[in-house]
């Protein structure tokens, strides 16, 4: 029931168009293909898909990433994904964006470093972010993830199963009206039971007589579904196989103790309702902004969109007061990243090593369009360095945890002497503390690597802020 993994999947580019009649020179869409019409064209069952309604977003939102990094270009975006929830990433996306204007493949290729490709008939840009773009007529925007020609192939040549069927289907015929973000999850068959009572064994949350029921209540989630409405308000359904009225009273101070070890806990969160109505779950209220961008800041359908829509000239002809401009703009979210690596409450360092990683992928994700190179190249080793931290942590954690299991192989067994009137002889005791003290250790060298890798960037901002200034005359 974790919002923020299940919605943790890698740049999300990509996009369908319902019935491909885009493909046939001289025929245009009609209209923007629905969500459903996106689930049924996919080249195979995705299991998660996300619709975005840019302009209310901007309006609802502005204080979010997200809504700040979309183009005033992009009106709406709809992906579909199959999502591998072993390492919480995409093994393929597809979907659309509906533009104001649309730039000529030309232009798109340039601004990408990319090249103009053609499968089945069909015109496509190549970008080295390993995601194919096509403009369609009526200014639409396809977009596939990975840059596999066998998949954009069998996408273009609707070479796809049909009857598609699953809960995501059911939340795809829910009206977007008001709708600023959705974000919707398959997870049928994906929790066990068993796994969850281990889970939830550390849980301050589920009380050991109730942990069992608890968890097989919990294993019959089908479907989970995030939205934000209009009105800055925060909605996260979880449909069950039946009602899911037993974890009615258990059901906020999970979700809380959940967004806490995730460290998106937000205070707004205590004035939430709970509701349960037929199979589905409520959790609803005001969300914090960086909440927001927590849940679904690893989707760059809307970077990679707004970067092609929003710029119809070459890089080499861009002014330096627009390079200026926006080199400002992306040194300030590349510092308010690593503020939030910064003072990021994580419960143990195996949480924070996590936590580095995802923050250093938003970093790379960027829109670098327009940006100072060697500003560029420096967010480049920001994110490198938390990544570096990121594994120097997780190491850490495996050494003391080998170390400890190495030396108390007999369950913490201590060896001591001693000296009686057959003379002096050994023996053993056991330290129920053992294994916490080499976990101390670990977590303790862990922390150490943090607070100096994050001094070092700091420092490096710092230093990188002033060489900007002076380059182009203006404060950063």
């Amino acid at each position: 029931m974790n919002p923020k993994k299940i919605a943790t999947w890698n740049s999300g580019k990509a996009f369908v168009i319902g019935t491909l009649l885009a493909t046939l020179p001289g025929v245009a869409i009609a209209a923007p293909p629905s969500m459903k019409q996106v689930i049924q064209s996919s080249q195979s069952h995705p299991n998660a898909t996300v619709y975005i309604d840019a302009d209310l977003l901007r309006s609802t939102a502005g204080d979010s990433a997200i809504a700040a990094e979309l183009s005033p270009q992009v009106k709406e975006v709809r992906i579909a994904s199959a999502l591998d929830f072993s390492t919480f990433q995409a093994k393929w996306e597809i979907g659309y964006a509906t533009l104001k204007t649309t730039p000529p493949n030309e232009t798109i290729a340039s601004l990408y470093n990319g090249y103009i490709d053609e499968v089945a008939g069909k015109k496509i840009v190549w970008t080295p972010k390993q995601t194919y773009l096509i403009p369609l007529p009526d200014d639409v925007m396809a977009i596939v993830r990975p840059t596999d020609r066998k998949l954009v192939g069998q996408w273009l040549r609707k070479d796809r199963p049909v009857n598609p069927t699953g809960v995501l289907l059911d939340f795809a015929e829910q009206p977007t009206v008001d709708r600023a973000l959705i974000i919707s999850i398959d997870v049928a068959d994906v929790l066990s039971p068993s796994a969850l009572e281990n889970r939830l064994f550390t849980f301050e949350s589920v009380s050991e007589k109730d942990r069992t029921s608890i968890s097989k209540e919990i294993a019959k989630l089908v479907g989970i579904q995030l939205v934000f409405d209009g009105d800055a308000k925060f909605t996260a359904k979880f449909r069950f196989e039946d009602s899911p009225v037993k974890l009615f009273s258990a059901a906020k101070p999970i979700l809380k103790e959940i967004l806490v070890r995730s460290g998106i806990f937000f205070k707004e969160f205590d004035q939430w309702e709970i509701s349960v109505e037929g199979k589905d779950l409520i959790a609803s209220g005001k969300i914090a902004m960086s909440a927001l961008d927590d849940l679904v800041s690893l989707f760059s359908v809307h970077r990679m969109v707004s970067n092609a829509s929003d710029k119809t000239v070459d890089v080499k002809e861009t002014s330096n007061s627009n390079v200026a401009e926006t080199s400002k703009a992306y040194l300030t979210k590349v510092t308010n990243i690593v503020a939030r690596v910064r003072d990021h409450s994580a419960s143990n360092t195996g949480e924070r090593a996590q936590w580095n990683g995802n923050m250093a992928r938003k970093i790379d994700d960027l829109p670098t369009l327009n940006v100072d190179p060697e500003l560029v190249a420096f967010s480049t080793e920001v994110s490198k360095s938390l990544r570096n931290n990121m594994v120097t942590m997780q190491m850490a954690n495996i050494k003391t945890g080998a170390a400890s299991v190495v030396n108390n192989a007999a369950g913490g067994a201590q060896v001591y002497g001693y000296e009686n009137s057959y003379g002096y002889g050994y023996g053993y005791y056991y330290d129920p503390n053992a294994y916490a003290k080499y976990a101390t250790v670990g977590q303790s060298a862990g922390n150490a690597s943090f607070k100096q890798t994050i001094a070092a960037i700091e420092q490096s901002l710092a230093e990188m802020r002033k060489k900007m200034t002076d380059k182009y005359k203006i404060q950063f």
